[in-house]
């Protein structure tokens, strides 16, 4: 016994499954197979949500209100890390920011860097059209 797997125990006509893939009559099929795999990636791609804010949570929201006093020793540890998380939540957006900023500069000075390329190539090639 071999340890290879027999494709043709898999096909109807007892044939190889990658010769029965390439035959016309199955493009169709091929063609929609494609089509849900790319539909299924893609949906599976572009719906991840967002990271949410701790500092939106709504038991840190409503200890916020009260006094240190008030809180009790769990709400006072619970207050404290919601305090910790929401400041780096916002330290990561900052950067986030920052980077975003960054890029949209950088593409600006090389968008300039170009032109200011390209009509030095025009201005290099006129006396060559004058000759």
């Amino acid at each position: 016994m071999t340890d290879r797997f027999n494709f043709s125990r898999l096909t109807p006509l007892g044939g190889d499954i990658f010769k029965l893939w390439i035959q016309p009559k199955y493009n169709k099929m091929k063609k929609s197979v494609f089509t849900i795999v790319l539909l299924s990636v893609s949906i599976l791609g572009f719906s991840q949500s967002p990271i949410p804010s701790p500092c939106s949570d709504s038991l840190y929201v409503a200890l916020k209100s009260k006094t240190i006093g008030q809180m009790t020793d769990r709400e006072f540890a619970y207050f404290n890390q919601k305090e910790k998380d929401c400041s780096e939540f916002r330290k990561a957006q900052m950067q986030e920011e920052v980077k975003v900023e960054t890029l949209k500069i950088t593409k600006k000075t090389m968008n300039t860097y170009w032109t200011i390329a390209a009509i030095g190539v025009a201005l290099s090639l006129i006396p060559l059209l004058l000759l």
